[in-house]
């Protein structure tokens, strides 16, 4: 589930309340592929690109973010705050590779509720592969945006010349932060 939330600085922490239920994906619906067309406008696949969705979602709703429970049905609290994508729009698919921001909440299962907890921020970076079955035409939109349904097929392939762009784009993130191997 993904969710638009307001941020607030706290005393020992920040604190996030849900604003929406929101999408990353899906031609209608999704912040990746409306900012995609709000920013490359009149631009075709082969497309090698990057959003700092957490510098866009703050431009366009100030003192918000976007977060991921990736646990949902877990019993304590999986909440990672969605800070980068990068994806490589070509024949008509767009492999995916978001950076997240894990959220340490520490929250006893009585206590967890999504929609509004405390919890401070990670300084580290994950990665999420993914892909969506869509690219851009002439700044439009092109298919659903939307991952694949559910198989036991849903590995991401990866060729060489969009790993190479995943591997560049995420040393460059690298440099720029000090990289802490404590949760590996």
């Amino acid at each position: 589930m993904y969710g638009l939330y307001r941020r607030q600085q706290k005393n020992r922490g920040l604190e996030f309340s849900i604003v929406k239920v929101s999408h990353l994906f899906g031609k209608y619906k999704g912040w990746i592929p409306w900012l995609l067309t709000e920013i490359y406008k009149d631009v075709s696949e082969p497309l090698k690109w990057h959003l700092p969705i957490g510098e866009l979602v703050e431009e366009y709703e100030p003192g918000c973010s976007l977060l991921i429970n990736l646990k949902p049905n877990a019993q304590d609290l999986h909440m990672y705050e969605v800070i980068h994508a990068w994806g490589h729009s070509s024949q008509n698919w767009t492999p995916v590779l978001l950076g997240l921001c894990p959220l340490q909440t520490n929250l006893k299962p009585a206590q967890r509720d999504a929609s509004n907890f405390r919890c401070k921020r990670s300084t580290e970076l994950c990665f999420s592969p993914s892909y969506l079955n869509g690219t851009l035409k002439q700044g439009k939109l092109d298919g659903t945006w939307s991952p694949p349904r559910p198989s036991s097929t849903n590995s991401v392939l990866i060729w060489p010349e969009t790993f190479e762009f995943f591997a560049t784009e995420a040393k460059k993130y690298f440099d720029q932060v000090p990289y802490s191997s404590s949760h590996l």
